[in-house]
C-alpha cells in the first residue's frame, strides 16, 4: 500500500509543478454555427432512412387531438418525445434526438423549446406507402414510394438564414419494410392498429445540437401538387450538466482527468467546458485535472455545484460554457 501511494503523491508533486512551469491556458467555451450529419452517416446508430423509419412511426402515432403534423403554433412540439420504449410495438428508443414536425400540406408557422444537447432530424419532404392501402406487398410500396420521391422539386432550407445546399442528397429510404401503428380516430380516417408493411423515403436532415439561445428554421417542398412550408421558432434551453463529468457519460472516473489534459494539450474536445472547471474560477487550467484527481483518490474537496447532482451553473456569466449534456 506504501508503494502506491508515494506513486499517488509523485503525480500530484509532478502535475503541480507544471501549474507553475506553464503559462495559464484557457479556451473561451463560445458556441456557434451548425453542423449537419453527413448523408452516408450514421448519427446514433441509424443511417438517414433508419431515422426516417422513426420519424413516421413518431409522426402517425397521434390521433387528431394533439398532433404535431396538424399543429399550426408549436403547442404540441414535444408529443411523443423522447420515446425510450414503451407500449408500441413498432417503435425503437429515440435516444437524443428531437425530432420536428412537418404537415401534411399548406403553411406552417412554430415556436418549440428544445431540450439542451438534443440534436435535431426533420424530413424537407417525405413519403411513405402501406398495405393494403397503397401497395400489396414490400416490393410494391418501395416501388411506389420511391417513385413519388423522385418527383420532388422546389426543395429549400434554411437554419438561422443560412441556406443548406444540394438537399436531395440527403435522401434515405427505410433499409426494409417496416411496422407503425394508426390510433382512433387517425388524420387519414382510416381503421385504427397495427399495419405491419410500409414503406417509406424522404430529405432528412439531422442536426447536430444547436447552441442554446434562439434558432430559426425553415423549410418547403413540393411532391407532386403536394407542398408544405415550414417554419420554427425554436429556444435551445440552457444545459444542465454535472461538474468534473468531463466526458459526459455520466460517470467520473479517471477518463476524466485524462480528457481534460487532452483538451488542453492536444487538441481535444469537450462538449461541456464547464464540467472541466472544477473550481469554477472561469478558466480551465492544469490545476482543474489536479482538483479532480486529489478527489478521486479521495485526498481532496469535492468539485464545486453543480455536483453531485446535475444543475444549472450557479455563475454563468464570462466563464466556460456548457453546450452540449444530457444528464443522466
Amino acid at each position: 500500500m506504501g508503494p502506491m501511494c508515494r506513486g499517488r503523491r509523485s503525480v500530484f508533486a509532478a502535475l503541480a509543478g507544471l501549474v507553475f512551469l506553464s503559462p495559464s491556458r484557457a479556451r473561451a467555451g463560445e458556441c456557434a454555427g451548425f453542423t449537419i450529419y453527413p448523408p452516408d452517416s450514421a448519427p446514433y446508430g441509424r443511417t438517414l432512412g433508419e431515422w426516417g423509419e422513426e420519424w413516421w412511426k413518431w409522426a402517425l402515432s397521434f390521433a387528431l387531438d394533439g398532433n404535431p403534423i396538424t399543429d399550426s403554433t408549436g403547442e404540441f412540439c414535444h408529443a411523443g418525445q423522447p420515446y425510450t420504449g414503451g407500449d408500441d410495438p413498432c417503435r425503437k428508443d429515440q435516444g437524443p434526438v428531437f425530432f420536428l414536425a412537418g404537415n401534411f400540406g399548406g403553411r406552417s408557422n412554430r415556436r418549440c423549446a428544445i431540450p439542451c444537447g438534443r440534436p435535431l432530424l426533420f424530413p424537407v419532404v417525405c413519403s411513405i406507402m402501406w398495405v393494403p392501402d397503397d401497395c400489396q406487398n414490400c416490393a410494391e410500396c418501395v416501388q411506389k414510394v420511391v417513385g413519388w420521391m423522385d418527383q420532388a422539386a422546389d426543395l429549400d432550407c434554411k437554419l438561422d438564414g443560412v441556406s443548406i445546399p444540394n438537399l436531395k442528397k440527403y435522401r434515405g429510404l427505410s433499409p426494409e419494410c417496416h411496422c407503425f401503428v394508426l390510433p382512433e380516430p387517425n388524420p387519414f380516417g382510416i381503421p385504427s392498429g397495427k399495419y405491419a408493411v410500409s414503406a417509406s423515403d424522404g430529405i432528412w436532415l439531422m442536426i447536430e445540437p444547436l447552441c442554446p439561445g434562439e434558432h430559426t428554421i425553415s423549410w418547403r417542398g413540393r411532391l407532386g401538387d403536394f407542398a408544405l412550408e415550414i417554419s420554427y421558432q425554436l429556444t435551445v434551453e440552457a444545459c444542465e450538466f454535472r461538474r468534473g463529468d468531463a466526458t459526459g457519460d455520466g460517470q467520473m472516473d479517471l477518463a476524466d482527468p485524462i480528457r481534460i489534459l487532452n483538451y488542453m494539450f492536444v487538441g481535444g474536445t469537450l462538449q461541456c467546458l464547464a464540467a472541466a472547471d472544477l473550481d469554477d474560477d472561469g478558466q480551465i487550467l492544469l490545476n482543474d485535472p489536479i482538483y479532480l484527481l486529489t478527489y478521486l483518490f479521495s485526498i481532496g474537496p469535492a468539485p464545486q455545484p453543480p455536483f453531485p447532482a446535475c444543475g444549472p451553473d450557479p455563475t454563468p456569466a464570462g466563464g466556460p460554457t456548457c453546450d452540449r449534456y444530457l444528464c443522466p
